[in-house]
C-alpha cells in the first residue's frame, strides 16, 4: 500500500491510498553531494526559463493571474524534473485540497495539486516550496522503483540506503494527525522539508544574482 503526501498549513501529512511518494535532500543522493556539472546543468535549465523564474519575485507574483502563477510553477516542476532525472512529467493543478492542506502529489497521475486559496493568497516562496516538496516525492518514488528493480545482490549498495529507509517508513507510515512527533521526524519527511527549503533558497539566490548583474 502506498500513500498520498499532503502539505498542511505548518506541517506536511500523509494518508494511505494506492500510490507511493518519497523524498530526499536536494542535490544529494544517499551520502553524495551535488557536483559542479550538476550545478551548471541546473543553472542552464533555469537560465533557459529566466523570464518565468523572475516572476517569482513577490512584486511580480502579485500582478499575475492564477493561470499565470500555475504556468510559472509548472516551469519550476519541469526544471526540477530534468535536474532530478525523473522519467515522467509532473502536472501542476489547482484544487480545493481542504482547509488545512496546502498541496498534494498523486503518483498514479503525476498530478501536483496546490490549494486554491494558497495559489490565490499565498506568497511566491510558499507556492514554490510546495511544488519542490511534491516534485521530490515523485523523484523519491523513482528511487524506490530503482531499488525494487535492481538485482538482489545490488540492493545493499550505499546508493540505495535512503530508498531502503523510505520504503520501510512508508510501509508503516506515521500520520501527522494523531502522531505528530512520530510523523515529523520520519526521515522521508525530514528530507522532503529540507529539499524544499533548499530549493527555495536556490531559486531566490538565482534571482538575486540575476538582478544584480
Amino acid at each position: 500500500m502506498g500513500i498520498t503526501i499532503y502539505i498542511f498549513r505548518g506541517i506536511c501529512n500523509c494518508n494511505s491510498v494506492l500510490q507511493f511518494q518519497y523524498s530526499i535532500w536536494k542535490g544529494c543522493i544517499a551520502a553524495g553531494t551535488t557536483n559542479n556539472v550538476e550545478i551548471e546543468t541546473h543553472n542552464e535549465s533555469i537560465d533557459s526559463n529566466a523570464d518565468k523564474i523572475l516572476l517569482l519575485q513577490e512584486h511580480s507574483w502579485e500582478e499575475l493571474t492564477v493561470k499565470q502563477r500555475v504556468d510559472v510553477l509548472q516551469t519550476v516542476a519541469d526544471i526540477e524534473r530534468d535536474y532530478l532525472g525523473v522519467n515522467h512529467s509532473f502536472y501542476v493543478l489547482v484544487d480545493n485540497t481542504g482547509k488545512y492542506v496546502l498541496g498534494n502529489y498523486d503518483n498514479n497521475t503525476y498530478n501536483i495539486k496546490i490549494n486554491t486559496d494558497t495559489i490565490i493568497y499565498g506568497s511566491a516562496e510558499e507556492c514554490l516550496k510546495i511544488i519542490c516538496h511534491e516534485v521530490y516525492h515523485g523523484y523519491s518514488y523513482c528511487m524506490i522503483s530503482a531499488l525494487d528493480n535492481s538485482q538482489e545482490e545490488l540492493k545493499n549498495l550505499k546508493i540505495y540506503e535512503d530508498a531502503q529507509i523510505y520504503k520501510k517508513e512508508f510501509g508503516n507510515y506515521k500520520s501527522g494527525i494523531d502522531e505528530y512527533n512520530e510523523y515529523y521526524y520520519q526521515q522521508c519527511e525530514v528530507d522532503a522539508r529540507s529539499y524544499a527549503e533548499n530549493s527555495v533558497n536556490y531559486y531566490m539566490s538565482y534571482i538575486y544574482n540575476y538582478m544584480s548583474e
